[in-house]
């Protein structure tokens, strides 16, 4: 015989906001950042490949607050291009991504991540970094540098 179960009871001080249903998927439903990939890939005359988007609990090897736990973040390459590549037009092209509240990571072969991408995460509102300038950070491009994250390059404020 089943057992009935027990009302819920109020939340806990750790609950926060419910997110959608819908997790984990290959692209963000954020679409301001979804924009800024694919106008990466426009720019570079190629077709983006999503490799992860809204996610309810953090990748292996990935941040606990995590900017894709607030789909506010999208993973992936440029079809025809090496991630080193992609970021490379980035630091030369900053205006492809907004001025404030973004981050731009590549994640080299050696990331702490489930393996080497680039990564577009928007800060959320009210988050310290949502009225910051972008930044653009390397991890994991050697084996040094595995889980060591280093702003390589700031966006001018706008």
């Amino acid at each position: 015989m089943a057992r009935p179960r027990p009302e819920p009871g109020p939340p806990g001080p750790q609950a926060g906001p419910r997110r959608p249903a819908a997790r984990p998927s290959r692209v963000t439903s954020d679409p301001e950042v979804k924009a800024v990939f694919d106008g990466i890939a426009a720019s570079m005359h190629a077709t983006p490949v999503y490799t992860s988007g809204d996610r309810d609990r953090p990748a292996p090897g990935g941040a606990r607050r995590s900017d894709h736990l607030a789909a506010r973040a999208q993973d992936g390459h440029v079809q025809g291009h090496s991630d080193a590549q992609v970021f490379a037009h980035l630091k030369a092209n900053p205006a492809l991504v907004p001025a404030r509240g973004y981050q731009v990571i590549h994640h080299g072969p050696h990331t702490i991540t489930q393996g080497g991408h680039i990564h577009i995460g928007r800060a959320p509102d009210g988050h310290p970094r949502h009225s910051g300038p972008s930044q653009f950070l390397v991890e994991g491009l050697t084996p040094q540098t595995r889980g060591i994250y280093t702003v390589v390059k700031v966006a001018k404020r706008g």
